[in-house]
């Protein structure tokens, strides 16, 4: 297996076996299944070997952190049929990372608006609507990458696109 290495901005170099991604998504599973017992979403994660990728290894946690559980509350109510997926790829000189539910989906006249600041989908008291403007800020801002997303009933996908490091 390929190990995978994430840098900090001031050059500190931590070698992660399955790479943050995993490490948070089978956190974030985890808790997912102790939390609510028979009726959490099962996983499935399609993640391919990829090259290195420099950035903020806190900033990635939290990104992924953010859109794994803005996936599992999609998937709230679904009495264990909710599936969370996770895909890893590379894209030309980007490395992918895909997180997707088969949730209701995001709703057309909100689509416009998820990336915005204080924007929710969620009741009151249940989100900021902070986390996907977070997540904006440390792909776009930090790490100069792009986040996008599709959603239709059923196919939610949230897809995050890094530049690569190339190792000398």
């Amino acid at each position: 297996m390929e190990k995978s290495t994430l840098t900090t901005k001031k050059g500190l170099a931590q070698m992660l076996k399955g790479g943050v991604i995993m490490d948070v998504v089978t956190a974030e599973h985890a808790r997912i299944a102790e939390d609510a017992g028979a009726a959490h979403p099962g996983a499935e994660f399609r993640v391919g070997r990829l090259p290195l990728v420099t950035g903020d290894p806190v900033g990635f946690r939290q990104l992924f952190t953010n859109l794994v559980d803005n996936a599992v509350d999609a998937m709230e109510g679904m009495d264990g049929r909710g599936r969370l997926t996770l895909r890893t790829a590379r894209d030309g000189d980007r490395v992918l990372v895909e997180i997707g539910d088969n949730g209701p989906g995001i709703p057309e006249a909100a689509a416009a608006h998820v990336l915005e600041p204080f924007f929710t989908t969620k009741p009151v008291g249940r989100g900021t609507g902070l986390g996907l403007d977070i997540c904006w800020r440390i792909v776009v801002q930090r790490h100069h990458g792009d986040l996008r997303f599709t959603s239709t009933p059923g196919d939610t996908r949230f897809q995050v696109l890094l530049p690569l490091t190339q190792s000398g």
